[in-house]
């Protein structure tokens, strides 16, 4: 694992909190900062630093919002266009969130998609400047 980041742990913060708060980027759990870190849910204490991991499978583009009545099925639909991600790769990007049980309001990492493998042709237009006056 990657080491992310150093986290300064502040009053009231719990692994969880902590995990809560980074896990749809990173997709960490709390397990594996505690892991990582040798530490348990109860011996945290305020101005302790924690390391915390970004497993090096993570590549997440954005974070999107969910809506009422979404699933992974239509988000990756409706990112077709934009992203062209699927919902096995939406999955695999948010291990920590269920995806039978999305939460309005609650977010997921949409991956980023590999760059093609062959390469691809485009077609510039000429540029054309215009002259005001």
């Amino acid at each position: 694992m990657t080491i992310a980041l150093i986290y300064t742990i502040l009053s009231g913060n719990t692994l969880t909190s902590i995990a809560d708060g980074i896990n749809v980027c990173a997709g960490v759990t709390y397990q594996e900062i505690a892991s990582l870190n040798n530490a348990t849910l109860t011996d945290l204490s305020p101005g302790q630093k924690l390391e915390i991991p970004v497993p090096d499978t993570t590549r997440v583009a954005m974070i999107y919002t969910v809506q009422p009545g979404d699933s992974y099925c239509l988000i990756a639909s409706n990112l077709a266009a934009c992203v062209g991600v699927t919902v096995q790769e939406i999955e695999d990007a948010n291990p920590q969130v269920n995806s039978n049980a999305l939460q309005v309001g609650g977010t997921v990492g949409i991956p980023a998609t590999p760059i093609p493998a062959t390469p691809i042709s485009i077609r510039l237009m000429p540029y054309r400047t215009a002259k005001w006056g």
